[in-house]
C-alpha cells in the first residue's frame, strides 16, 4: 500500500510540473527568447537561455537590421529569435537581427498607436515620394503627405521636375508620423504633414474669415496662386486674383513674392485667399459710366469658340457672344474679330451685382454714310411722291391758268426728279 501511495505521489509530481508554468516549453523556429550572454568570441556568442538549452549566435546574425555589428557583453541580457531549434551539436542556433527587427515593428505599431512624431533623415527619392528609415524598417513618404514647405510645385505636374525637386531632400532630416503598418506585406507609410497637423490646427484656429494676411508665393499654377505664411498655406484662384478677367496668372506674380491676401474660406485645414478683396469692388459703381444701349468702345482680349472677352477699361470687361457678332450666323468667331482690336459694340445687358455685361456688334455690321441713310429712310413710295409734289407746287399753280396737259406733263417732271434715289458711298 505505501508502495501504491509513493507512485500515486510521483505520478502527482510529474502532472503538476507538465502543467505548471514553469515547465519548459518546445522551441520552434520563429520564437523569440531571452537569455544572458555567457561566451563572446569574433565569430559567435553563447546564450544561456534560463538552463533549458544553451543558445548560439553566429557572426552574421550579430548584426542590427541598419547592417551595424553588435558588441554584447558576458552577462547581457538580450532577446532573439530561434533560427534552428536543435543543431548538430545541440545549440539552439538564434538571431539577434531578426529578433530586433520585430522588435523594431512592434515599436512602429506603438508609433502608429500613439501618434508620436518622430525624426528620420531622407534616404532617397522618387516619383512618388521619399524613402526613409524609422526603428531600421524603410518607410515611404508619400508626396501628398509633404508640408507646404516641401511640397514640389511643378507646372504641368512634370515628374521630372519634381524628381529633382525630391532629390534636394536626401540626406537631411524631416520630422514625420507614422499613419500605415502593415507587417505582412512589410510596409510602413509615414506622413510629415501629419507630423504637423496639431500646430497647423493651432496657427488656423487664430484665422478669421476676412483676415488680411501678407505672405510669399509658394507656387504659381495656371488655376491660381499658392500663397504660404507660417506653417500655412492657401490658394488664390484666379478669378480672386483680379478684378477683371486674367488669363495668364504668371504675369501676376512669381514664386517668393511677398503679398497681402485676404481669407475669404477656411474648410476642413484647406484655406481660400484673396488678392482682389483687399480692393474696393469696381462694379458698385460701375452703372454711372455704363449703360444698357449705350454704345462703347472695346478691345478684344480673348477670342474663344463661343465668342470674346472685351476690355472697356482696366476694370470693367464684357462678353461678346458669338451668336451677337452678326446678323448671320458665326462659325469661327476669329473671323469677325481679332485679339488686341478695338471694335465698337452695345451694350445689351447689364448685371453688376453678377458682374456681367453682355455686347452686341448686330448694329455694327451694315454701315451707311449719316446722310445717304437718313435720306433713304425718308424715301417716299411714287404714290406718296406725286401727292407731295403737286402740293409743294400748288401755290405757284393757282397764280394762273394751266391746261390740263400742262398740270399733267409738269406732276410726271416732278414725278420723276424725286424717284431717283442717291448713290451709297
Amino acid at each position: 500500500m505505501a508502495l501504491r501511495k509513493e507512485n500515486t505521489d510521483i505520478g502527482s509530481s510529474m502532472e503538476s510540473l507538465l502543467t505548471s508554468s514553469e515547465a519548459p516549453s518546445i522551441l520552434k523556429q520563429g520564437d523569440t527568447v531571452k537569455g544572458k550572454v555567457v561566451s563572446v568570441s569574433s565569430t559567435r556568442v553563447f546564450i544561456d537561455l534560463g538552463g533549458l538549452a544553451t543558445g548560439i549566435i553566429y557572426g552574421g546574425e550579430l548584426e542590427d537590421d541598419l547592417g551595424n555589428s553588435i558588441e554584447l557583453t558576458h552577462g547581457q541580457e538580450i532577446s532573439a529569435t530561434v533560427l534552428n531549434p536543435e543543431t548538430d551539436e545541440g545549440y539552439v542556433e538564434l538571431s539577434f537581427k531578426r529578433a530586433t527587427r520585430e522588435q523594431a515593428w512592434q515599436h512602429v505599431h506603438q508609433l502608429l498607436e500613439t501618434g508620436e512624431p518622430v525624426t528620420t533623415t531622407i534616404l532617397e527619392a522618387n516619383r512618388g515620394g521619399l524613402m526613409a528609415k524609422i526603428e531600421g524598417i524603410t518607410g515611404f513618404l508619400p508626396v501628398s503627405q509633404l508640408t507646404p514647405e516641401h511640397y514640389p510645385r511643378v507646372e504641368n505636374a512634370n515628374k521630372e521636375l519634381i524628381l529633382h525637386r525630391l532629390a534636394e531632400y536626401v540626406g537631411k532630416s524631416f520630422t514625420v508620423r507614422v499613419i500605415g503598418v502593415d507587417r505582412g506585406e512589410e510596409k510602413l507609410i509615414v506622413s510629415e504633414k501629419a507630423a504637423y497637423a496639431d500646430q497647423q490646427r493651432a496657427e488656423l484656429g487664430k484665422l478669421t474669415v476676412g483676415d488680411a494676411v501678407e505672405g510669399s508665393v509658394s507656387g504659381v499654377m495656371d488655376f491660381g496662386l499658392f500663397v504660404r505664411f507660417g506653417s500655412l498655406e492657401g490658394l488664390v484662384h484666379i478669378s480672386e486674383v483680379a478684378w477683371q478677367r486674367i488669363d495668364d496668372v504668371h504675369k501676376v506674380a512669381r514664386v517668393g513674392d511677398r503679398i497681402k491676401v485676404r481669407v475669404i474660406g477656411i474648410e476642413e485645414g484647406k484655406l481660400s485667399l484673396s488678392m482682389k478683396r483687399l480692393t474696393p469692388d469696381p462694379w458698385e459703381n460701375a452703372s454711372t459710366r455704363f449703360k444698357v444701349g449705350d454704345p462703347v468702345k472695346g478691345i478684344i482680349t480673348k477670342v474663344t469658340p463661343f465668342g470674346a472677352f472685351v476690355k472697356l477699361d482696366d476694370e470693367i470687361h464684357g462678353l461678346l457672344h458669338i451668336s451677337e457678332m452678326g446678323p448671320n450666323p458665326v462659325k469661327d468667331p476669329n473671323e469677325i474679330v481679332k485679339e488686341g482690336e478695338a471694335y465698337t459694340m452695345k451694350i445689351i445687358s447689364f448685371e453688376p451685382a453678377e458682374h456681367r455685361l453682355g455686347l452686341s456688334m448686330k448694329i455694327e455690321v451694315v454701315k451707311e454714310p449719316a446722310a445717304a441713310s437718313l435720306q433713304a429712310s425718308s424715301q417716299p413710295e411714287p404714290g406718296e411722291a406725286q401727292v407731295v409734289a403737286v402740293e409743294q407746287t400748288k401755290p405757284k399753280v393757282t397764280t394762273r391758268k394751266t391746261s390740263s396737259k400742262s398740270t399733267a406733263a409738269k406732276k410726271t417732271t416732278v414725278t420723276k426728279k424725286r424717284a431717283v434715289r442717291p448713290k451709297k458711298e
